[in-house]
């Protein structure tokens, strides 16, 4: 008979000593980890953002639908303070994702992040999320997280948004969330992302080079997309341009020409590939475009990240550059 190893916790204040020393940048490395019990793709954004004389602790970005996330984060339990500081970020950054991270939390505040929820309309979600460090014997110590608050979804679908999303955008809606169950199927650790908003397009992370999208484009076309943005734009247009010296190898990979589009106007660039298609589209046809959508972008990913990876950690080698 097999023995079993024993659970332990460990307090996270014996592993991070200090919260914005070390486990806000711990966090905002790892959003992975959180955004998988969220069931959200997250993007970090940056650290310590400033609201008035108070700053946020992590900002970060919902990939499929671009909302800001707000976290707050602490290393002892919730208190009013946190409470209070948390509300100020959210509303001063105009966050569409609020998001508690404690090692404990009080009822009173868990109650406090349920009535929110309650009380505001779906284009705002409150999370609670108790982190927690688990060790099974003497092994390193593994972060869990636990979310003790979220939002009601259906509840809140039945009482509606500030504003109500128009039919064609409620068809877009529909056919993205139907991609999204297909990816899940075919490729399900492409994404940890489950919903689909009312907008033209999706997109998913391209860890630090900005996004992998598709979208349905205003000339009639739907498109699979790589959109470079690091948040600098010069950045990007040096990405962009270290991409296209490679482009034969690239088309070669895709079996296909790619639209390179350096935008010298705008701070991002994109690479894309397009077929004919739109929303009006029969249902056989959309059934062709999630299908195709899928393939593609999950051929984008595969053959660009190598590519923004190496391109990435050269210039982090390389800051001068």
């Amino acid at each position: 008979m097999q023995d079993l190893g024993a659970l332990k916790r460990i307090d996270p204040r014996e592993f991070w000593k200090s919260e914005p020393a070390q486990f806000s940048p711990w966090l905002a490395e790892h959003l992975d980890l959180l955004g998988e019990q969220l069931g959200l793709e997250l993007t970090t954004e940056g650290l310590e953002q400033a609201v008035g004389a108070f700053s946020a602790d992590v900002v970060a970005r919902e990939t499929t639908s671009t909302r800001l996330v707000v976290i707050e984060n602490q290393l002892a339990a919730t208190d009013h303070d946190h409470l209070g500081k948390l509300l100020t970020y959210a509303s001063g950054l105009g966050a569409g994702v609020v998001v508690w991270v404690a090692p404990e939390f009080r009822d009173e505040h868990r109650r406090a992040l349920d009535w929110l929820n309650e009380v505001t309309t779906e284009d705002v979600a409150f999370f609670g999320a108790q982190v927690e460090l688990l060790r099974i014997d003497d092994s390193r110590p593994a972060p869990n997280f636990r979310i003790i608050s979220s939002p009601n979804t259906w509840f809140k679908t039945q009482r509606g948004t500030a504003s109500e999303p128009s039919p064609r955008m409620i068809r877009y809606q529909r056919f993205f969330a139907e991609l999204l169950t297909l990816l899940h199927q075919k490729h399900p650790n492409f994404t940890r992302s489950r919903t689909a908003s009312p907008q033209n397009w999706i997109a998913f992370s391209a860890r630090g080079a900005g996004t992998y999208g598709l979208t349905f484009t205003q000339a009639g076309q739907f498109g699979c997309e790589l959109w470079v943005d690091t948040g600098e734009g010069s950045r990007n247009k040096s990405i962009f341009d270290l991409l296209h010296a490679q482009k034969d190898a690239i088309e070669a990979a895709l079996a296909t020409p790619l639209s390179w589009q350096r935008l010298d106007a705008r701070r991002g660039s994109r690479v894309a590939q397009y077929v004919e298609g739109s929303i009006d589209a029969g249902e056989v046809r959309l059934k062709e475009l999630r299908e195709w959508g899928v393939q593609r972008v999950v051929e984008f990913k595969r053959v660009l990240s190598p590519y923004l990876t190496r391109i990435l950690a050269e210039a982090a080698a390389t800051p001068e550059s």
